[in-house]
């Protein structure tokens, strides 16, 4: 659908208006298309998308296989902060409906909510490219190894926020759905490694145009990292981590309560609090969190689920522990103690 309708579709536009497309799970898998147009221009373009649609439902039926869960689509839903109440959860396929432009939320503001809504129309030609490949899995788990290579320059620094966001997804989850992802990245540790080696090699040899996924979201990330950098110093955005660290720091706390396991690299980050109050407070953490979560917007983009942006963390962290066999707990540590 996104790339047989959406994007022949988009090319037929050309410049006539502003669009982009969003995932989305309520009622089962769809797209939804926003269009910033005037109301005569966006009634055309708009009845021109409805006919590529149903030309291509009418070729390819959706097929239920039984799978779509109502409460399970409310739960996730819940789970990414969107309002739930007075959603229609029923299945629906092979339809297309005309709603009002959406305006992404964000917790950072207007200035937010607009960034998001920019990185949503310039990241669809890395999600093409991930799309277009023949392996869309190993592609996405590329992007995290250059997300760290273009932010930080370093593999083992840029896997400190995924293994970070790792462990206290796992401490609230039950074990049996880590365990899952755990025995995935041992099954699967060649071919891992193999995609942390080939960003490494791709990025150190300087020229990044011979891969399409590479060419795509390097030039993104550093423009988005610019932008994010001169909004966050003119104090544009709101707060990216609770405005009180404390608040965060129990949060932690209680989801390492609820683990099943030993977490040290929890133990570290949340065991002094004066440590972590500092830690909270750096420039350097705020746009690491800002631009790890445009990866995270990118993910649902692509057809992955909650639980895969996590996984793929969890791959991309242990790949760089094998490679490096550097512990990052004390990896942690020593930044926390330099106050980085």
């Amino acid at each position: 659908m996104v790339l047989d309708v959406i994007r022949a579709w988009e090319q037929d536009l050309g410049s006539v208006c502003e669009s982009y497309w969003t995932r989305g799970y309520v009622g089962g898998a769809h797209v939804r298309v926003n269009v910033r147009a005037d109301a005569g221009t966006a009634s055309s373009v708009l009845e021109r998308l409805a006919d590529m649609a149903a030309d291509h439902f009418e070729t390819m039926p959706t097929t239920d296989d039984g799978g779509y869960d109502p409460e399970r689509a409310r739960r996730l839903s819940v789970e990414e902060g969107l309002d739930a109440v007075g959603i229609d959860f029923g299945y629906r396929a092979d339809v297309t409906a005309a709603v009002p432009y959406h305006t992404p939320a964000s917790h950072l503001g207007v200035e937010g909510a607009t960034l998001t809504e920019a990185f949503y129309a310039e990241s669809r030609p890395t999600a093409y490219a991930v799309l277009d490949a023949t392996s869309p899995r190993a592609e996405a788990l590329k992007l995290y190894f250059l997300r760290s290579l273009v932010f930080l320059g370093s593999l083992v620094d840029g896997s400190l926020s995924f293994r970070s966001h790792w462990e206290r997804f796992a401490a609230g989850k039950p074990a049996t759905l880590t365990a899952s992802i755990e025995a995935a990245y041992a099954a699967n540790r060649e071919g891992i490694h193999a995609v942390a080696e080939a960003a490494l090699a791709e990025w150190e040899h300087g020229d990044l145009s011979q891969d399409p996924v590479v060419a795509a979201w390097v030039p993104l990330q550093r423009r988005f990292q610019d932008r994010i950098a001169a909004l966050y110093d003119a104090g544009r955005l709101g707060a990216v981590v609770p405005s009180e660290p404390r608040t965060y720091l129990e949060h932690g706390r209680l989801s390492m309560g609820g683990a099943e396991r030993e977490t040290p690299f929890l133990s570290v980050l949340f065991g002094d609090d004066d440590a972590f109050d500092r830690f909270c407070g750096r420039r350097g953490l705020v746009l690491t969190r800002m631009n790890v979560n445009l990866l995270y917007l990118l993910l649902p983009q692509l057809g992955f689920s909650v639980v895969d942006r996590f996984a793929f963390g969890h791959f991309a962290y242990r790949a760089v522990e094998d490679l490096y066999d550097v512990d990052l707990a004390d990896r942690l540590r020593g930044v926390m103690a330099r106050g980085a």
